[in-house]
């Protein structure tokens, strides 16, 4: 610094005398000769502080010999008081130094900043400067604007350079209030630091008005010459050299306009395009290279051409700080090492190593023939990777990895870069290799730090990761506790804190293993670059040294400002580098028999490659898969079912081969076509039957399974028994008639499970996913135990988090487990079910990912790993759409998948005619044979339904499946042989029935006169009977109300028609009195009118359903609450609803749940929950009544103390119903008493966005 500062006070005085002696052209030859001297001087032995000095005292001088020669062509006729010469920085001695530029004159600050480097100093460097300069000297505040990557936080920090004043940068984020910058202004009024407030329009624009009112106190005392003033309610002290700088990227994503109040306070500056070829020239000087103004051309050449020519990336940027500096930099690097060698050949060298790993495969010949256009004749010698290259394929090999060439360049690429930048990304899509490219490379340095201990490159190296979408921003970075307002920890502070501090030179890696989007990755932005700071809301300041490094691994950079892209270094990772060959050549490795090594090798030679090519091309997937993945569910189900159990045995002699063959073909087509659709499967079978003749003839290769005993392709048919009736005792939701599907799913899913491969069903809405797990999850065996989470649109990784860890106990520090020792199958259904983050993320995919990857996932209290052992993942999805979100690739590949196709007719008449058969056995001989044809007639309409009634914006709960078609069936189970002997009564009932299921939920009477054609048309067709004939002895033909609560002291009560609605009305106007007579209720004042008794009946008929829950859609006032309170009233049910008070929140909801559950499961008492929209207060609300109806569990509601005595209380019950008496019998005892007796009723309006969303 103070080498610098003489420099620039001679540099001045000998200017001026020149301009006042006319002799500026003879000192501008002068500077010039005195430059090469520096440069030569650069070029031997220095110490990196003489290195550092020369280099930034040739780049000021360069600028100065540029002043000199613009003043050698202002002519002869200039005076130091011209314009040319008053608008540079001029550094004077007046018994002090002081800078002066134009009218501006400020004292240098004699701040000491270390020896470091100085910034080239372009013309727009210089108008930056002159605009700061008399922002300075007029009390203002500065605020360079403009694209990422054109210096605006480095010229700040270079004009305090240039000043001596200590520059602090903070990084700002949407999480900065007023009271953290307040602290700051106060900071830096009383100490007279300046500050640079990165990214500052980030911040909230309410909370920059507020800052702009603080930045105008601080100016306005300084310009009134104030010793001390009142800041923020108290007097502090004033140094008046203090400054306040801010830069923004205006038009990025999640940034604000500035208010208007502080544009007026702050000075801008626009930096759009700084002179690249300048810079380059100038760097490359600095680094010693003679020929530097031919070589930044060539440089600032390709970056041009690579910008024009090469495809559009989101993880290439073409700048300063990503192109630019670090190639002069790594060029200068590599000249030190190696003096001798031309100066061309280094920049060619430099160039490939920094671009090369970036280039997806496409882009890799064109950049290449640019290299050789503009470098031509220049060659390489062979850089065979040495030492290094040695030790990663001795780790590849040790971990039975296959040694593939490309690969390994990619493993060398990521430690070069490294060693060049401090932060870097590892792009590219599942399956190229990414995490076991770090990981070996951290082993391989491990290997050379024991063979080469005195190299410093090569160190041991501690992994730390993290997703950050698993975690919140607050729980990643720290945040100020909204009650106590003290500071509590993020998971990333606290890593960062922790190996910041470590000064053993072991290598620290901070792994992002998770998508990049600018709400977490913008606050990390002083952090990546050359500040290697980061910034907390506390006002912490967390400097990196050397040995911590960044990494990033992500699908791609699609959600990330151009502001981190060109921060980081890229490696991109292509998946045509590795393929699955190597996987599978590993897997063979595993294996021992010569016999079925060899016999496998051919048949996946023949098959694979082709099979995946042909299903790539010609078939249809229902959710997207990577061939990686597809591969790695055939190893999994080949490890599963080759068994000597299944006939793979040598000891088979000579079946042996062709069994093998024959599990290979099964797990062939279900490994690689089971994710297919049904018209996708058809095409695969066809491929597969191409490839070889010997399956059966008849339906597809998914049609048919093994038996190994007699060696032959078996149809999956023929495991159904024809004669299968359920059981008279068994509640309908418990019915699950077998199909071909469900048998093989169940067959297929299995097999995964029984190998620890996480499994995912994919498949439409009501195709019978979730009871096939059920029944998978029921026949365990006895060291497995279950658990379900059903996710839905609020599920968080918190609360996923939580429901995990209360099935969880601690074995040692860190390390959970199931309880009881056994090993914990996990059932997610509806996957994909969460709302999505503002980029399109699924936060609790992403906490799924983090532990399938790695086995732990993080304390977000105590900010420590918590490692979960013994769990496997089974989960169920419907494809994307009706609030199902679409997940990235990284999170499907955590899973092997398989699509349950869905029934078709003739397996929906099978399922619901078997039931239907089974209620009908016993009615008279009239009613008997109706099953069949009800059935039949039933799907048709569904079918019709399905194709016509379509969700739009105004019907979006016009959503149908076979669910509906279920219910339609349950409702006509409730016929009894007593009250229905006639074909005319059961008619009368199923259309009662499909119109309840259906028309309930229309507000459109179009559609409902289309659905009553519907019934009329197959009434006419299927039973010779008409709509009008049926219900002609109702008067005027109307469908009436069906009933169970006309007939008192008949057991069970009959399920009838309402012939009489003056006697309904009289009877419900009977009801409502005595319900205002009972204690705790008060009168209700209703006027029974024709609708309102339909309303009532209808309710009434969900109430007494096993199970029945409903959704009544209407406007407030329109009596849905009245309603449910009365209908609930005649089925003999309590009714319960919160009530809301100022300071209702979860806590309170939660309390008021447990009384529900106790009066449910404990007290065995049939109750109502009533629960409306204005009662949502928090999102979890609603998250907790979805676990309600889907699973009847709430997770975590009963802490572990609470539970016992809960379990006590039904234990006796328990013991008399042979439920068993371990705590998880109990629990399952005591929620499925939950579930039978606790009826919800949710209210919703259909105004607004609340009911749609």
């Amino acid at each position: 610094m103070v080498v610098l500062a003489v420099s620039a006070i001679f540099w001045s005085k000998e200017c001026e005398d020149a301009i006042n002696g006319g002799t500026v052209g003879a000192y501008s030859k002068q500077a010039s000769k005195d430059l090469l001297d520096l440069t030569d001087m650069v070029r031997g032995e220095l110490s990196n502080q003489d290195r550092t000095t020369l280099g930034a005292l040739i780049t000021v001088d360069v600028h100065a010999r540029d002043v000199v020669d613009e003043l050698v062509h202002a002519g002869t006729s200039l005076r130091v008081t011209d314009f040319e010469w008053v608008s540079r920085l001029r550094y004077y001695w007046r018994d002090d130094v002081f800078v002066d530029m134009v009218q501006a004159s400020i004292c240098y600050g004699y701040e000491y900043l270390g020896n470091s480097p100085r910034l080239v100093i372009t013309p727009l460097t210089d108008r930056c400067y002159m605009t700061l300069g008399a922002a300075m000297f007029t009390r203002r505040g500065g605020n360079p604007l403009g694209p990422a990557g054109t210096g605006k936080t480095e010229t700040v920090k270079d004009f305090g350079k240039a000043l001596a004043r200590y520059v602090i940068v903070f990084n700002c984020s949407d999480g900065v209030d007023y009271k953290m910058t307040g602290k700051m202004f106060s900071g830096l009024a009383q100490t007279g630091a300046w500050a640079c407030l990165d990214e500052f329009n980030r911040i909230e624009v309410e909370v920059l008005s507020v800052v702009a009112t603080q930045i105008a106190t601080v100016m306005h005392a300084i310009k009134e010459g104030r010793k001390r003033f009142i800041f923020l309610g108290q007097e502090i002290r004033l140094i008046p050299s203090c400054g306040i700088f801010v830069t923004m990227n205006p038009g990025y994503a999640g940034r604000s306009e500035l208010p208007d109040n502080l544009k007026a306070i702050v000075r801008p500056v626009s930096m759009m395009v700084p002179d690249f070829t300048l810079i380059a020239e100038i760097m490359m000087f600095s680094e010693g290279f003679s020929s530097a103004k031919v070589l930044a051309k060539k440089m600032i050449a390709i970056m041009e051409l690579s910008q024009q020519q090469l495809s559009k990336q989101d993880h290439y940027d073409y700048g300063l700080r990503s192109f630019v500096i670090p190639i002069a930099r790594a060029a200068g690097s590599l000249k030190r090492v190696d003096p001798d060698a031309p100066e061309e050949v280094i920049l060619y060298r430099t160039m490939l190593d920094l671009i090369k790993p970036k280039l997806v495969f496409l882009d890799l010949p064109l950049f290449m023939a640019l290299l050789s256009d503009l470098f031509p004749g220049v060659e390489l010698p062979v850089n065979d990777g040495g030492s290094l290259r040695a030790a990663i394929e001795a780790e590849l090999t040790e971990n039975n990895l296959q040694v593939v060439d490309e690969y390994i360049v990619k493993i060398i690429q990521v430690f070069d870069c490294k060693v060049a930048r401090h932060g870097n990304m590892i792009v590219g899509k599942t399956g190229a290799g990414k995490s076991e490219a770090w990981k070996c490379l951290t082993r391989a340095m491990a290997r050379l730090k024991k063979l080469e201990p005195d190299n410093e490159q090569y160190q041991k190296v501690h992994v730390h990761t993290i997703n950050p979408l698993a975690l919140s921003n607050d729980e990643l970075y720290g945040c100020f506790d909204s009650a106590t307002h003290e500071w509590q920890d993020g998971v990333l502070a606290r890593i960062m804190r922790t190996v910041c501090k470590d000064e053993s030179p072991d290598q620290k890696w901070i792994l992002f293993d998770g998508p990049v989007d600018t709400l977490w990755i913008e606050s990390m932005n002083t952090t990546l670059d050359d500040n290697k700071l980061l910034t907390l809301l506390s006002g912490e300041r967390i400097a990196m040294p050397p040995q911590v490094s960044l990494l990033f691994e992500v699908e791609d950079l699609s959600q990330a400002s151009p502001a981190t892209v060109s921060r980081a270094g890229m490696i991109f990772f292509n998946t045509e580098d590795l393929g699955w060959w190597p996987m599978v050549t590993s897997w063979l490795g595993t294996k021992s028999d010569a016999v079925l090594v060899d016999a496998l090798r051919k048949h996946i030679d023949k098959y694979i490659e082709p099979a995946l090519e042909y299903k790539r091309h010609n078939c249809k997937e229902l959710v997207p898969t990577d061939r990686l993945s597809c591969v790695r569910t055939f190893m999994r189900l080949f490890d599963s079912l080759a068994t000597p159990e299944n006939g793979v045995s040598p000891e088979e002699g000579e079946h042996y081969g062709a069994l093998i063959e024959m599990w290979f073909l099964f797990c062939i087509a279900w490994g690689l076509g089971g994710q297919l659709t049904e018209d996708g499967r058809k095409k695969f079978d066809a491929f597969m039957r191409e490839m070889d003749t010997r399956y059966p003839a008849a339906e597809t290769v998914f049609d048919y399974f093994i038996e190994p005993k007699e060696r032959a392709w078996k149809t999956w048919e023929s495991k159904l028994s024809a004669a299968y009736k359920p059981p008279a005792d068994l509640p309908f939701f418990k019915i699950m008639v077998p199909t071909v599907d469900t048998v093989r799913t169940r067959f297929v899913a299995s097999a995964l499970v029984r190998v620890f491969q996480h499994t995912l069903l994919v498949g439409n809405v009501g195709v019978g996913k979730t009871m096939v797990v059920q029944s998978l999850l029921e026949s365990l065996p006895s060291d497995r135990s279950a658990m379900v989470i059903n996710f839905s649109a609020q599920t968080s990784s918190n609360s996923l988090q939580d429901t995990i860890e209360g099935k969880l106990e601690k074995r040692t520090k860190g390390v959970f487990a199931p309880v009881g020792g056994k090993k914990l199958v996990t059932f997610i259904d509806d996957l994909n079910m969460p709302q999505k983050s503002t980029f399109g993320f699924l936060p609790p995919l992403e906490l799924l990912k983090l532990w399938v990857d790695n086995g732990f996932w993080y304390d977000r209290q105590r900010c420590e790993v918590k490692h979960i052992k013994d769990m496997q993942l089974l989960a169920a999805m419907a494809p994307p759409g009706g609030g199902r979100n679409v997940f990235s690739q990284r999170n499907g590949a955590c899973f092997s998948m398989l699509n349950m196709t869905a029934p078709n007719d003739a397996q929906l008449r099978r399922i619901y005619g078997t039931i239907l058969n089974a209620k009908l056995a016993d009615f008279d001989d009239e009613i008997k044979p109706m099953g069949e044809p009800v059935t039949a007639a039933t799907v048709a309409v569904y079918r019709a339904v399905e194709q016509e009634l379509l969700p739009t914006p105004s019907k979006s709960h016009y959503l149908f499946n076979t669910r509906d078609l279920a219910k339609i069936i349950q409702g006509m189970t409730q016929a009894t042989k007593a009250y229905y002997s006639a074909k005319e009564e059961v008619l009368q009932l199923w259309c009662h029935e499909t119109f309840r299921i259906i028309a309930d939920r229309m507000w459109d009477h179009g559609d409902k006169e289309w659905l009553r054609k519907q019934l009329d048309e197959k009434l006419s067709s299927v039973f010779s009977s008409s709509y009008a004939s049926l219900f002609e002895p109702f008067g005027g033909g109307a469908m009436p109300p069906f009933v169970s609560f006309l007939q008192d002291g008949v057991d069970p009560p009959p399920y009838e028609p309402v012939r009489d609605m003056v006697a309904l009305k009289d009877l419900l106007t009977e009801r409502l009195e005595d319900y205002a007579l009972e204690p705790g209720n008060s009168a209700m004042d209703l006027v029974l009118f024709r609708d309102a008794l339909h309303h009532i009946c209808r309710i009434h008929r969900i109430l007494m359903q096993p199970r029945g829950n409903a959704l009544l859609v209407g406007v407030g006032g329109s009596g849905r609450k009245s309603l449910s309170r009365l209908a609930a009233y005649v089925a003999g049910l309590k009714c319960f609803t919160i009530e809301i008070t100022k300071n209702y929140r979860l806590n309170e909801f939660r309390e008021d749940l447990k009384g529900l559950y106790r009066q449910a499961g404990c007290a065995n008492k049939p109750t109502v929950f009533l629960f409306d929209e204005t009662q949502i207060v928090t999102e979890t609300f609603l998250e907790d009544v979805n676990n309600i109806l889907t699973s009847g569990e709430v997770p975590n509601l009963f802490p572990k103390d609470e539970l016992g005595g809960v379990l006590d209380e039904v234990r006796n019950a328990a013991k008399a119903a042979g439920a068993g008496e371990t705590q998880d019998q109990l629990f399952a005892f005591f929620l499925e008493r939950v579930r039978t007796n606790l009826h919800v009723v949710l209210c919703m309006s259909p105004v607004g966005e609340a009911f749609r969303e």
